[in-house]
């Protein structure tokens, strides 16, 4: 009986929601960061939580500041793409005003089943010198405040200097060494007007999961164990044994 209840346990925690969160919508960055436990993107047998949001803004001298009110953030699971979208009607700047803002935010998966992260910038309307970028600080496994020390660092980005530069780089991509359970987040938006313009419409950053993650083979793992109980009661009563086990 024990293994029978051993392995109901096991099938009920696969199949049971393993968190309380609320799901994931558009919302700004302000209202996530008063979400202390985060919100919830689920592909149906996998739940990944995005927490720990935060917006900050450099303010003072020429800098135009936006508030994490401002900033929106939108959230998606599809097709095994766990994505985040980013944007602002504030992130538009002219003559000699400038942006530099940086959000940071975890995605925690149970098992290790993220692979790489991608990052897009739609930023078409730099006007030559104007610039604008996007830089990706992320620690693969392990959290930046420990110093990533049980992860992978990765540092890219996304620039744009004006339509037709040469030098622009509107993706990129990380592809981390080994699966990762968690990706710790940090993205600064930096824009300079230099005399002239420069608009973000918008950011994507996402990542890849592997698909059949651990939680569908702890499921298959709950079931088998039921249907050998049900066999071990069987025997016992054709043998004339006790059932209890």
């Amino acid at each position: 009986m024990r293994y029978f209840l051993l392995s109901a346990i096991l099938l009920l925690g696969a199949l049971l929601p393993a968190n309380a969160s609320p799901a994931c919508t558009t919302q700004s960055a302000a209202t996530y960061a008063n979400l202390a436990g985060g919100c919830l993107l689920s592909n149906g047998t996998t739940d990944f939580i995005l927490k720990n949001i935060n917006w900050t803004s450099v303010t003072g001298g020429n800098h135009v500041s936006v508030a994490a009110s401002q900033v929106m953030l939108n959230p998606t699971l599809n097709a095994g793409f766990l994505s985040v979208a980013v944007f602002s009607a504030m992130f538009n700047v002219t003559g000699n005003q400038r942006i530099e803002g940086t959000l940071s935010y975890l995605v925690d998966p149970p098992p290790p089943i993220l692979e790489d992260l991608n990052l897009e910038m739609d930023a078409n309307s730099p006007v030559a010198p104007g610039t604008a970028s996007v830089s990706a600080h992320i620690c693969a496994g392990d959290l930046i405040v420990n110093n990533c020390v049980a992860g992978e660092w990765w540092n890219f980005g996304v620039h744009h200097f004006g339509p037709g530069n040469a030098g622009n780089v509107l993706t990129n991509r990380a592809y981390f060494t080994a699966p990762r359970y968690l990706i710790d987040v940090q993205l600064k938006f930096e824009l300079d007007a230099n005399g002239a313009s420069s608009q973000i419409n918008g950011v994507n950053a996402f990542t890849q999961t592997i698909p059949e993650p651990a939680a569908m083979w702890l499921m298959l793992g709950g079931l088998a164990g039921l249907l050998g109980a049900r066999r071990i009661r069987r025997g016992a009563k054709l043998k004339g044994l006790p059932v209890s086990l």
